[in-house]
């Protein structure tokens, strides 16, 4: 017999389809008992060829179990931070079943509704508006007459735990068919609603970190005290690209300047919101960084090409979705770009552009048709100024429905509007099945997130000892110290530092923003009496206001700048100096001023890094992206330094 015979007949009787399956069966054996016992060999081993495998709600672990007492480290790899162990993302197979379930569910409860109840699913209301057109109502009452889909809560509501957790109570005790979403603008930072909750770092701040695992954490610590506080939807992130240091309104609520930057931390926020089971509302589409008109007042235009969009505005949007985000917020700007058509404005008549908001282009065109977007489109407050002045907000209501949004934030007078849409669908103008759409995908990012599972909500005693309990003891504001610190950036070369040097006697702040020379002083006061460079020595700290708009001739004459001495180190505060002509030029005079004096001196920025790139001359700078306590404390604390600490710029 030949070789190849010979290599023929062994391979034959190896293929033989029997040897062949108990060769398998003994294999996957060896390797399930590697694994341990067949239960969880089972799913390990499906784990590790990649077969999908569904995990159970018991099997999600919660960060509460771990958070309580002080903060973990922030680096600390927490199961939970590995992705979305509540969060429902519709690309990922273990939710996908829950993702049809939640569609059945919603489908079924909308064909249910009468059309009062299925329009009130697109109200989002807020409270003093609710009062304003109804002040002889117990606001219980007409916010059942109204059948709102949601409520938004202001920092006037929400002034102490007890009335926080009363007003959450008695919206989850509405008698209504579909339960409310109880909503909150609670972004970190500059845009914070609770006066006793642990601050939390801004986006830019977060960016600045250079970590997004620190915004996901962010993220779920805040909405985990939400939810304790009865929250079921909190607006943000803000996905905003800030290319234009000019911008009134995004600036620091923005995660930067880099579409690649902003991108990564929005999809982490995103992962954390959904870690804490609240829908993330991410804003404002199609992007609202690059404009220098504030949407509350007026009218803002995005004059990008297509293409800038393409490669600044809309990658984090993008990958949002990807993300599985539930909620999209609309921008009130105009983007002639993707919709050039024209209408005369209420307020004058003139032609205008339609903003983002009333556009179907923009809403179905874009968002819908070209980016297969199915989740809920939402309208940024629909009683700003670039919809009220031109539109008004029925009008307004009417024309975003058409144009494809769902839920209309904040209309002037919601019992009103109701009978304004359902008009609309008796003329034609709006049909049924176009409330019935909006009505379902409303009602499926409720079921995703539990709302219609029929649970009966806690009393107030009940929920407001956990929330306090809960606040007391979650560690957040050691975190957000944590956080704070590696944000704070120091510009500059390392020669200035350690500012405070031993031969220095006394810090002198000045600025224009008394405010901001108080938190500052406050952190500076702090930092000295616990830092050991202090020593058994006296240092002093001492603050001068200035008048914004006083010139260098003037500031030559001011007694305390006059007396300055060379044991004196020289701190020049600065607020968001760029969006004030004024007050930029005289902090500009502050620092030309100093340059002919014998102290040290430098600038802190405590807001928006623009200042450092607007102004000039001085020997170094600290950002601090907030006057959050911590944000002020971790400033305070650099000038000690002898090397750089802290974050990179997240602008360019």
């Amino acid at each position: 017999m030949s070789q190849s015979q010979s290599r023929r007949r062994k391979h034959k009787r190896n293929s033989n389809p029997l040897t062949v399956v108990l060769s398998v069966l003994s294999l996957l054996c060896i390797v399930l008992l590697i694994y341990g016992v067949w239960g969880d060999g089972v799913q390990r081993f499906k784990q590790l060829v990649g077969i999908e495998t569904r995990q159970t709600d018991s099997d999600d672990r919660s960060y509460n179990q771990v958070s309580e007492g002080a903060s973990p480290p922030i680096n600390t790899a927490h199961p939970d931070l590995a992705g979305g162990a509540n969060g429902l993302l519709p690309e990922d197979a273990r939710d996908a079943d829950k993702l049809v379930l939640a569609k059945q569910k919603a489908a079924e409860l909308a064909a249910d509704m009468s059309l009062e109840e299925q329009i009130g699913q697109l109200l989002m209301v807020d409270v003093s508006a609710v009062k304003a057109e109804q002040p002889d109502a117990p606001i219980e009452q007409a916010l059942e007459t109204i059948k709102p889909g949601g409520v938004i809560l202001f920092r006037d509501q929400l002034s102490t735990v007890e009335e926080t957790v009363e007003h959450t109570t008695m919206l989850q005790h509405l008698v209504a068919k579909v339960p409310t979403w109880i909503g909150v603008d609670q972004e970190g930072g500059l845009v914070t609603r609770f006066s006793f909750m642990s601050e939390f770092n801004g986006n830019m701040a977060l960016a600045a970190t250079g970590n997004p695992e620190l915004a996901r954490e962010t993220a779920k610590r805040m909405n985990d005290n939400l939810v304790k506080l009865g929250f079921t939807m909190n607006f943000a992130p803000v996905a905003d690209v800030n290319v234009n240091p000019d911008n009134p309104v995004i600036g620091i609520r923005s995660f930067g300047s880099s579409p690649k930057r902003v991108s990564d931390f929005v999809q982490a926020y995103i992962e954390g919101m959904h870690q804490a089971n609240i829908p993330a509302v991410v804003k404002h589409f199609p992007g609202h960084g690059d404009t220098n008109i504030d949407s509350h007042l007026g009218l803002p235009e995005l004059k990008h090409t297509t293409i800038k969009m393409q490669e600044v505005d809309f990658p984090p949007f993008r990958e949002a979705i990807k993300g599985g985000v539930d909620i999209i917020m609309t921008a009130h700007v105009t983007v002639p770009a993707i919709d050039a058509s024209q209408v005369s404005s209420k307020k004058d008549n003139s032609k205008i552009h339609l903003p983002a908001t009333l556009s179907k282009p923009i809403l179905q065109g874009l968002l819908r048709e070209q980016w297969k977007y199915n989740g809920v489109i939402m309208t940024d407050a629909l009683n700003m100024g670039a919809i009220a002045q031109h539109f008004g907000s029925e009008e307004a209501a009417i024309r975003a429905i058409e144009a494809g949004a769902d839920v209309l934030l904040m209309p002037a007078q919601p019992n009103k509007l109701t009978h304004t849409i359902a008009a609309a669908v008796d003329k034609g103008r709006i049909t049924k099945d176009r409330i019935k759409e909006s009505v379902i995908r409303i009602l499926t990012v409720k079921a995703k997130y539990g709302m219609l599972d029929h649970t009966k909500p806690i009393g107030v005693k009940e929920r407001l000892e956990a929330a306090q309990q809960w606040l007391n003891s979650n560690g957040d504001q050691i975190f957000a110290q944590q956080v704070a610190e590696q944000a704070v950036t120091f510009v500059g070369p390392e020669t200035s530092l350690p500012f405070i040097k031993k031969e220095t006697k006394r810090v002198v702040l000045v600025g224009t923003d008394s405010y901001a020379l108080k938190l500052m002083n406050a952190a500076l006061l702090d930092s000295i009496s616990r830092h050991p460079a202090a020593g058994t020595r006296t240092l002093s700290s001492e603050t001068i206001t200035i008048k914004s708009g006083t010139n260098i001739e003037q500031l030559r004459a001011v007694k305390q700048l006059k007396s300055l001495h060379s044991t004196d180190a020289v701190l020049v505060v600065s607020r968001d100096a760029q969006l004030k002509p004024a007050q930029k030029r005289t902090v500009q005079a502050l620092i030309q001023l100093l340059k002919e004096k014998i102290a040290t001196y430098g600038l802190i920025a405590v807001g928006s890094p623009y200042d450092i790139k607007k102004l000039k001359d001085y020997p170094f700078a600290v950002v601090t992206y907030g006057l959050m306590e911590a944000n002020m404390r971790a400033a305070a604390d650099q000038l000690w330094n002898r090397q750089h600490s802290g974050g990179t710029l997240p602008i360019e």
